[in-house]
């Protein structure tokens, strides 16, 4: 049997697939249950490896959640710019009865 030397390479991988298929609530649980041995051997990586890639993985989930992120820098900036042609589409979507109201759900 080959061994298999774990590498900052794996455990960037690790971290990624954490990341890409995993909920932030799903990344929590991993961590509250230890590392899984399956991933460990298919990744080449050791168990504190395993617990650090999924450590990453929720870092970066939380971050991307919280309002200050990139995205959400950009969309709220993107939203305070004024400019004659929104101004002009704002009236001809009010001409047309504007924003449609919100259905109360029951």
């Amino acid at each position: 049997m080959k061994k298999i030397i774990p590498s900052d390479h794996n455990l960037t991988g690790f971290a990624e697939a954490c990341f890409d298929q995993n909920s932030a609530q799903e990344l929590i649980n991993g961590l509250n249950e230890g590392a899984d041995e399956h991933d460990c051997k298919q990744w080449g990586i050791t168990p504190e490896q395993c617990m650090e890639a999924m450590h990453l993985a929720l870092e970066k989930r939380l971050y991307w959640m919280e309002d200050d992120s990139p995205a959400a820098t950009l969309g709220r900036k993107g939203g305070l710019v004024k400019s004659e042609k929104k101004a002009a589409a704002a009236r001809e979507n009010g001409k047309k009865g504007g924003r449609p109201r919100k259905e109360e759900v029951k």
